[in-house]
């Protein structure tokens, strides 16, 4: 068995890749994938956001992973901002290769559930 992201090798047994937490594949799984991987891989989007720290921290993680991806970002103009002057709105969408989409989810997922969690309380004070 072998991680699609990473390469490790595991022993028959185990389903998931202890790095990256990714399912893990025979290894005709992975010499068919490098196949397809040779060729111009699609773009995905996995995330839009006008959040950009929510973003930096997600693009942090990503690269710490060599995960190449496509970043777009500005402003949109919409139809209502022609009646309401200075109604710019920045977001960004991050692309990546559809092979790494649940690499990446997964750390999305890792990134909101840092954020989102409620802090643990001191039992000092009550």
């Amino acid at each position: 068995m072998i991680c699609p992201n990473c390469k490790a090798e595991y022993r028959e047994g185990f389903d998931r890749c202890a790095d990256c937490d990714i399912a893990l594949v025979s290894e005709e799984e992975a010499s068919s994938d490098a196949a397809d991987e040779s060729a111009s891989p699609e773009l995905v989007s996995v995330l839009e956001t006008e959040d950009s720290s929510f973003l930096a921290d997600v693009v942090a993680l990503i690269e710490e992973e060599k995960i190449p991806y496509v970043l777009q970002s500005g402003t949109a103009l919409g139809m209502d901002s022609f009646l309401q002057p200075g109604n710019l709105e920045w977001r960004a969408v991050l692309y990546i290769p559809d092979h790494q989409q649940e690499m990446v989810d997964s750390l999305i997922a890792r990134v909101k559930s840092d954020r989102y969690r409620e802090p643990e309380q001191d039992p000092n004070t009550d």
